[in-house]
């Protein structure tokens, strides 16, 4: 992936985020991984969700 195409997609990611319901809307979801992990929170929240089994 390019440099150009990671920042659009960390841009596409930001939107998503702050507008939940239209993004659910057109059907995108959030699938980031880090090293094979599932990124659940990209807010930075560290905080565990419930049921995802994984402490932060």
């Amino acid at each position: 992936m390019s440099v150009q195409e990671r920042v659009r997609m960390c841009r596409l990611i930001d939107q998503m985020e702050s507008q939940k319901e239209y993004s659910k809307r057109l059907g995108l979801e959030n699938r980031s991984t880090f090293h094979g992990t599932r990124i659940y929170d990209t807010s930075g929240n560290t905080e565990r969700r419930k049921g995802d089994g994984v402490e932060c």
